[in-house]
């Protein structure tokens, strides 16, 4: 009778946590519209989006999410003409004082993993680490302070080091993709089908070991698996984010 009633109020517990989820968002900028399953970002001009939450005081956090494409990305009709886009949305996880209600650069003491889609000729001259579509992690050491993370061992990987300039932490998600799963997926592919069909994220990470597994967005039975610094993953706080672009969260779940 006693394991029961435990299970019956820990089923009462995950459910008012699970129904409470969408109000305890706290937004930081941006135009954020909340329903009962979705986290819409409305505003294209804003490239520092951010909405932010606690989470439950775990070694291992797993969360999931679908996004969807609403609109942005583009500066006009010429450059969508054109395949000119820059975008991007990511997470930051492990938040430690988080810049709560104000915009910034960085957040804390926290990763950002993030998506990035440029294929703007200024990039492509410029700052090659950034063009096309690509898996980036940054560390963000305080509001004002993030950076790319370069990791020197890349360049004694030549699987890696083709897939990124320099060392990077940058990676071409079509050729990880290609790498990972052995099919070819052009980037029009991709971003067709994440319009279409919406991108289903799914990161799990250990506070104590820095281990970071990342479903493979278009194939989620495959990961990527990376190690990060676990002083950097000791917050409890999370943040979703975008950069110049509208979207939708759907059914985010924590474990």
């Amino acid at each position: 009778m006693k394991y029961i009633i435990s299970s019956v109020l820990l089923l009462v517990t995950l459910n008012i946590y699970g129904q409470q989820t969408i109000s305890k968002w706290i937004p930081a900028s941006g135009k954020w519209v909340l329903t009962d399953t979705t986290i819409c970002q409305e505003d294209l001009s804003s490239k520092q989006a951010r909405i932010d939450i606690r989470l439950p005081e775990k070694e291992v956090i797993k969360f999931s999410f679908t996004v969807e494409y609403i609109k942005g990305g583009y500066r006009n009709k010429d450059d969508l003409k054109n395949k000119k886009i820059h975008a991007g949305f990511g997470v930051h996880i492990g938040v430690q004082n988080p810049n709560l209600k104000k915009s910034s650069w960085g957040n804390g003491k926290s990763y950002l993993l993030w998506l990035n889609i440029d294929t703007t000729d200024w990039t492509e001259k410029n700052r090659k680490e950034y063009i096309g579509l690509r898996a980036q992690i940054y560390r963000s050491s305080s509001a004002h302070i993030m950076r790319l993370l370069r990791d020197t061992r890349i360049k004694n990987n030549n699987e890696l080091d083709r897939m990124t300039p320099g060392d990077y932490i940058s990676i071409d998600l079509v050729s990880a993709i290609q790498k990972l799963s052995n099919r070819f997926l052009p980037i029009t592919k991709i971003t067709e089908y994440a319009i279409q069909r919406g991108l289903f994220i799914s990161i799990q990470f250990n506070k104590k070991t820095g281990k970071v597994s990342i479903a493979d967005p278009t194939n989620p039975s495959m990961k990527f698996i990376t190690y990060l610094d676990p002083a950097y993953l000791q917050g409890n706080y999370f943040s979703l984010r975008t950069n110049s672009i509208a979207v939708s969260f759907k059914d985010f779940k924590v474990q």
